[in-house]
């Protein structure tokens, strides 16, 4: 009886008001941000305008009732960043369209300009270099910061251009985009490319409330 009263002793004694902490592997904040975040990183990475079906392009969009391509379309734009793509670039004969969340990828500003000599090595090396990686959250944060913000369709919430982005958010995002246990050592294109295309199920495009759900998945 004696040793009953102990161990029940012992289990009162022990804290359950809160939720364990996450795993020391896990960069991202304990709670979900909110839209308003998730607002932001949209913001900079959306596009407005999405390169679907080349072949589209042979129809008038009339509604022709014989038109195979009648529902299909080549290319589809927007008054404001609608669609998150997930191709880092898309050729068409007449046309070419590069994803905004690429800028993330660019060769950072200390990289020599047009007016600065170069010499045939470091040519060389610029041009075989493969994409710049993203070594932590913090530089995810850094070149998402950089990037400029327009206010997208579909969330709920008004953010505007001079509100900052959390660091947090941008950790979280890491995580989505880099799971903990990843054996990436850092965030390429090819790699987000990837990532968007799982999250959107093969398809062309998130849209807001797609990219949403993923990030509170």
């Amino acid at each position: 009886m004696e040793q009953s009263t102990a161990f029940c002793a012992s289990l009162a004694s022990v804290d359950v008001s809160s939720p364990p902490s996450m795993s020391s592997t896990s960069t991202s904040p304990a709670s979900i941000p909110s839209e308003a975040e998730w607002a932001k990183i949209f913001g900079r990475l959306a596009d407005k305008a999405i390169f679907m079906d080349e072949s589209a392009g042979q129809c008038c969009h009339s509604g022709c009732d014989n038109c195979e391509w009648r529902y299909d379309f080549d290319i589809m734009r927007a008054a404001r960043p609608k669609w998150l793509v997930t191709y880092a670039e898309r050729k068409f004969d007449s046309d070419a369209h590069t994803a905004k969340w690429t800028a993330l990828f660019d060769p950072p500003a200390s990289s020599p300009t047009s007016s600065t000599p170069m010499s045939d090595e470091d040519m060389f090396n610029m041009e075989t270099a493969g994409p710049t990686s993203l070594a932590s959250p913090t530089v995810l944060a850094e070149r998402l910061s950089a990037l400029p913000f327009l206010a997208p369709l579909g969330p709920t919430v008004t953010v505007t251009a001079d509100e900052p982005l959390e660091s947090e958010t941008a950790a979280w995002l890491w995580d989505k985009l880099l799971p903990p246990g990843s054996k990436s050592a850092g965030l390429t294109a090819r790699l987000m490319e990837r990532r968007l295309k799982e999250w959107a199920n093969g398809k062309d495009s998130l849209m807001w409330g797609d990219f949403l759900a993923e990030m509170r998945r």
